[in-house]
């Protein structure tokens, strides 16, 4: 009997491990709806600019890093996928007006876990002090007539690595 209550509780302990280190989702149900499993180690942090949706920042340090934020924009008359590299680099430079050198490392044509097009970005780019290199992995994607970036920021020479990051930005699905 006592056997049988240890195997019990071994398998209640199990679950309950599993469950809490399964990634929880956020969902947004106005328009566009989405979703998106929200990153490790982070909290829901202030919105900056109107086109903000949601932005998570880091909490394992004081720079909120990495930050987290998926802003949604009308589309643009004309806009096609090809154009996303630079739509998000664009998106950074007007919301930070002071920062610079924006590279556009890598941009490709994805599909999302939904089946949803959509394109990779990788940037880099420095800071409004001049100094800090940040980099940045993007998902930029459309639905209906609205253009959906989430992005995934920090330090380029340290911390969280590009591939991380953006295995992050890659879990938002449109379905």
């Amino acid at each position: 009997m006592e056997k049988r209550l240890l195997f019990i509780l071994l398998g209640i302990v199990s679950i309950a491990l599993i469950t809490s280190c399964a990634p929880q989702k956020y969902v947004h149900k106005e328009d566009p709806t989405f979703s998106f499993d929200i990153p490790n180690n982070t909290a829901s942090d202030t919105k900056r600019f109107d086109s903000e949706v949601v932005r998570l920042g880091g909490t394992t340090n004081p720079y909120k890093l990495p930050a987290y934020v998926v802003s949604v924009f009308d589309k643009p008359d004309g806009f096609t996928l090809s154009d996303a590299g630079q739509f998000a680099a664009d998106d950074f430079q007007k919301s930070y007006p002071a920062a610079s050198r924006f590279s556009v490392l890598e941009q490709k044509t994805v599909k999302l876990n939904d089946g949803s097009d959509a394109q990779a970005i990788k940037l880099k780019w420095k800071w409004t002090d001049m100094t800090t290199v940040l980099k940045t992995a993007s998902v930029v994607a459309v639905k209906g007539n609205k253009v959906i970036h989430y992005s995934a920021t920090t330090i380029y020479a340290g911390g969280t690595s590009m591939e991380e990051l953006m295995t992050n930005v890659m879990t938002l699905q449109l379905k």
